[in-house]
């Protein structure tokens, strides 16, 4: 704070110097170059100040340039080691996308094997279904034909109605049971391969031009409409006449 103390000279005298100044009317050729002398006294006023700003300040920053300049020296190897490191964490993660690929593979079989396994049990369970409302009707049926009361008969038949109905119904939820536990096994499954990845990589979808021709007309505007293109490959376009579209594999910060 004692430092800015230096300004407090040039503050008073700037103080005392403007305080008039806005009484102050242009009227005619005496008072306009009165008034003029006076802007000239402002701008005076200006550059001492900034004189003084650079007095007080540029040691100070030339201090900065100097840490700056110096700190960049110490951090100069930490580029190097994060660019080797870098390539080798690449490396390892072109090895494990190649482990997930085939591991992806065999689990598509795998859910193919559930899949069908689930489609059989869910049959069976269909079939014995069918054969207890079958055999609960028949029961009813028996029970209608040897009763002499008919009102026996129809509680037997609406019984036979509620006993099919709550086989049918256990049936179903057992079915969804059943399919989701293959849908979750499947989910577990890509979710343990996806995550047997090099922490902090990731990919990006980029795009070069191979053959400017080619590229449809839509997707130019001088040239090449990067926007355009960078949309069309944000909403899963792969493919496209004149252009390779790739994934560019980098670091994010750890």
């Amino acid at each position: 704070m004692l430092e800015l103390q230096k300004f407090d000279e040039l503050q008073t005298n700037l103080s005392v110097f403007v305080a008039p100044l806005k009484e102050l009317k242009v009227v005619d050729d005496e008072s306009s170059k009165k008034v003029s002398a006076f802007f000239r006294e402002l701008t005076s006023f200006e550059k001492r100040i900034e004189e003084k700003r650079k007095e007080m300040v540029t040691p100070k920053n030339d201090e900065v340039k100097r840490i700056n300049e110096y700190a960049k020296q110490v951090a100069a190897p930490i580029a190097d080691a994060k660019a080797y490191l870098s390539k080798e964490l690449l490396a390892f993660e072109r090895v494990l996308e190649e482990k997930r690929m085939l591991a992806l593979i065999a689990e598509r079989e795998e859910r193919r094997k559930r899949d069908e396994e689930v489609a059989q049990k869910l049959a069976q369970a269909k079939l014995e279904v069918e054969e207890k409302i079958r055999a609960a009707k028949e029961e009813a049926e028996m029970a209608a034909m040897f009763s002499q009361d008919d009102n026996a008969a129809i509680e037997a038949a609406k019984k036979a109605e509620e006993a099919a109905f709550l086989v049918k119904a256990q049936a179903e939820a057992e079915a969804k049971r059943v399919e989701f536990e293959a849908q979750k096994a499947h989910w577990d499954a890509k979710k343990e391969i996806e995550s047997n990845k090099v922490e902090g990589t990731r990919r990006t979808w980029k795009f070069k031009i191979i053959d400017l021709e080619k590229v449809p007309e839509e997707f130019k505007v001088t040239s090449i409409d990067e926007k355009k293109i960078k949309n069309y490959i944000s909403g899963g376009g792969r493919f496209m006449d004149g252009i390779e579209i790739y994934q560019e594999l980098t670091m994010t910060a750890r």
